[in-house]
């Protein structure tokens, strides 16, 4: 008995095994048709469950070899790889990989979280001087003149934006943020904030994922279109996320000195509020995670609370909006 149940968990090794291989072929196709970018983490675990895998399929070839012999008049069990039985865990391992990429497919996970801050964040009055819109409890108060902002800093709703230029889910958001300001108009202003996933700007990346490298030189671009010449500062956000993945450094430089002129890109780019800004995006950043604890990007601060990742479509957003805000689509 003892040699069958090795035998019946050898098969059971080698089917797990089986849907281990086809599984890595299937999330690295993900990530070069689908993502099109590589996860230096999730390739090191593909590889190395494929290395083991292939160590135990090895292993179970000659199994038959290593079993302790049978009783006289008890046939030993044939090899796991002969005739039909090769067959049937095929069959089972090819099963249960199909029923692995379905439950992937057909699932709709939530791609975002809201999370309650407790308090409601509010802007100053109107005909304020300087418009203050304050968050995390009056942690940070934000002058609506003097930030990338989407709309007037005279809107009775102000919400705040963290994005990253080099973040693929950021890219999607923009796009439903555009949608939503310009369907609420005047009711409704975006404070636009770079929050680059960059160790070279942010202490709270140890080590700067591929995707993002270089977030802090696009960022520190972005806030110098702006404090340049403001009014084309949304076209130039609008221009570097309309590619499905991010331009080169150069490409989104020269596009900034082309709006901006090049001396005055110049001498905004060497301003010293451009790293105080992004430092205190960062210091946002850090709060909201604290109160999340969720590092995804991008986030948004509406209302009472901070909604963290990608929302699918805008459609969402719209429903935040109203549940936060009061503020309702009109359709």
């Amino acid at each position: 008995m003892a040699i069958e149940r090795r035998y019946s968990a050898w098969l059971l090794i080698v089917t797990l095994c089986l849907v281990a291989v086809g599984a890595a072929i299937w999330f690295v196709g993900l990530q070069v048709f689908v993502i099109k970018s590589f996860c230096r983490f999730c390739m090191t675990a593909h590889i190395c469950g494929v290395a083991g895998s292939v160590i135990l399929l090895l292993l179970a070839r000659n199994l038959h070899r290593s079993l302790p012999p049978m009783p006289r008049k008890k046939p030993g069990p044939p090899p796991l790889f002969s005739g039909a039985r090769v067959s049937w865990i095929v069959s089972i391992s090819a099963a249960g990989l199909a029923l692995l990429i379905a439950g992937q497919v057909l699932y709709e996970r939530p791609t975002y979280m809201v999370q309650s801050l407790g308090t409601t964040n509010q802007p100053a009055a109107r005909g304020s001087v300087a418009p203050l819109f304050s968050i995390h409890d009056g942690k940070f108060k934000l002058n609506l003149r003097e930030l990338p902002l989407i709309g007037s800093p005279e809107a009775p709703h102000v919400m705040v934006s963290l994005f990253d230029y080099t973040c693929h889910h950021c890219r999607l958001m923009h796009g439903h943020l555009k949608q939503a300001q310009q369907s609420f108009s005047n009711q409704l202003a975006i404070v636009s904030l770079p929050m680059p996933l960059d160790s070279d700007c942010n202490s709270l990346v140890k080590l700067t994922p591929e995707p993002h490298l270089n977030a802090c030189q696009y960022a520190r671009i972005g806030l110098a279109v702006w404090r340049a010449k403001r009014e084309v500062s949304e076209e130039f956000d609008d221009w570097v996320f309309a590619p499905e993945r991010p331009l080169s450094v150069d490409e989104v430089r020269q596009h900034a000195e082309k709006l901006v002129g090049k001396e005055g890109f110049k001498r905004a780019l060497g301003d010293e509020w451009i790293g105080r800004q992004i430092q205190q995006d960062v210091d946002i950043f850090r709060a909201n995670v604290q109160v999340t604890h969720k590092g995804a990007m991008p986030q948004l601060i509406v209302g009472g609370a901070i909604a963290v990742g990608e929302m699918a479509r805008a459609d969402d957003l719209f429903r935040l909006l109203d549940a936060q805000m009061g503020l309702k689509l009109n359709r």
